[in-house]
């Protein structure tokens, strides 16, 4: 389910900042890709909040219709590390991209084994897999700034990638 959501609300544009030559371009891309998931997945979460009672009709196992609500959420998540992947691939940094999903994994099953050992055993994998892959964006966001080179962006892209960079330095503070 989340993996068509993602296509959906990236609009797969995460795939085509690879191909420009330009880093600024590349970057403009990139930072477009970034809102217009937030934007369909903000949207998303209106349609939930509007149609709740519609889909809590036609789901079978009423136990799982609180996790509706954590769906855009996982989607934008799941979309937002493919846009970083996709940053990191343009860049070549392919071991980060390894240790994030190892990483990611790691966590992942760590969680969802010690949940699954309490009373909460249904809710083991979606929060395993929620924590790894929140854990895998931040790892990726916060290694961002080493891909710019340290080089002055142009006008076109500067002020976006200057307030991106101050977030990146708060965050790893």
């Amino acid at each position: 389910v989340v993996t068509v959501f993602v296509v959906i609300i990236t609009g797969r544009y995460e795939l085509a900042f690879v191909l420009p030559k330009s880093d600024d371009d590349a970057w403009s891309i990139s930072l477009f890709s970034l809102i217009f998931t937030t934007a369909l997945t903000l949207l998303s979460w209106v349609v939930i909040l509007l149609f709740y009672d519609l889909m809590f009709a036609l789901v079978a196992d009423h136990g799982l219709n609180y996790w509706i609500f954590w769906l855009p959420f996982f989607c934008w998540l799941t979309a937002v590390y493919n846009i970083f992947v996709c940053w990191k691939n343009r860049f070549q940094k392919y071991k980060k991209i390894s240790e994030t999903k190892v990483i990611q994994v790691m966590i992942s099953s760590i969680i969802s084994i010690l949940i699954g050992l309490t009373a909460f055993k249904s809710m083991a994998l979606m929060v395993g897999a929620i924590a790894g892959q929140i854990l895998a964006v931040v790892w990726l966001f916060i290694s961002l700034e080493k891909n710019f080179h340290k080089k002055e962006m142009t006008a076109k892209s500067g002020h976006s990638l200057h307030y991106l960079m101050s977030i990146s330095h708060f965050v790893t503070m």
